[in-house]
């Protein structure tokens, strides 16, 4: 490590890192029910090196010990609901323990992030060339910088129509899902099309509203595909596949606030849904 990375590793904490995700990301745009922000660990610790992820698990906190990092950012919470004992017997407990002993601090930008204009449906969005973009269902209040809405999906326009078949297989193809479901092919040219990461098929009413023929979403449930019959189509991706990019998007925040810090996208992780 050169004498400049170790002057601004050596001068960072963890509310530095949380505050270049949350100039994207601000805490207020989460949900109610949601628990992002800083999970364990103190806003000056310091923090000379992070590990991002989607999810914390076990193998996540045993590669950043190997790593030396001394934060990890995932977008979901690893505490989501109260918690009434803490046992290190089980995966979790150890989980826990293991950072607490080596110092390292959990954070976590989850549905502010998923609110967030620059967050993962900007990225889906970017992906299908969206023209004309607007947010799908506004959070009331939640404005950025500029004036824009920030709130839940994004809808626009392809620059040019495609079959529903060759939508699917371009969401396959960047994904990486081993299996997409949706609502059924109809013959439809796409045109307009409404995107969210994670579970957002509650969407559905605003979708209609914009007058969209698609919502693609990351996880929907069977009664989700009842309800999208007959006039739109729903396609879900898959919880993970949809949000796993939330990483590379994690790093450019704090890359482009501390160009030179170690920041490191976790290798352990993996999308815990496998498919015979």
């Amino acid at each position: 490590m050169d004498r400049t990375r170790q002057t601004e590793a050596a001068r960072l904490t963890a509310a530095d890192i949380a505050g270049a995700i949350e100039a994207v990301a601000p805490l207020a745009w989460q949900e109610s029910y949601d628990n992002a922000g800083l999970i364990l660990g103190s806003p000056q610790q310091p923090v000379e090196k992070v590990l991002l992820c989607t999810d914390i698990t076990p193998n996540v906190v045993e590669e950043a010990i190997a790593e030396g990092a001394q934060m990890i950012v995932s977008h979901h919470p690893a505490i989501f609901r109260g918690l009434k004992r803490i046992d290190p017997a089980t995966p979790f407990g150890r989980m826990l323990q293991r950072s607490m002993a080596h110092g390292i601090a959990w954070y976590a930008a989850h549905t502010n992030f998923d609110n967030a204009p620059e967050g993962v449906n900007a990225y889906w969005a970017d992906k299908l060339g969206l023209q004309h973009r607007a947010v799908l269902e506004p959070l009331p209040g939640a404005k950025t910088a500029e004036g824009g809405a920030a709130g839940a999906g994004l809808y626009g326009t392809l620059p040019q129509a495609v079959t529903e078949t060759e939508l699917l297989q371009r969401l396959k193809a960047w994904s990486g899902a081993a299996c997409i479901r949706h609502s059924g092919l109809s013959g439809r040219t796409i045109e307009r099309v409404a995107v969210c990461g994670g579970s957002g098929a509650f969407l559905q009413a605003s979708a209609r509203r914009a007058r969209v023929q698609v919502l693609i979403t990351g996880e929907a449930k069977y009664h989700d595909f009842v309800e999208a019959l007959p006039d739109l189509w729903l396609v879900e991706l898959g919880h993970f596949e949809s949000e796993q990019f939330t990483k590379q998007l994690f790093y450019e925040c704090i890359k482009k606030n501390f160009p030179i810090f170690a920041v490191r996208i976790s290798e352990a992780e993996h999308c815990p849904v496998c498919y015979f």
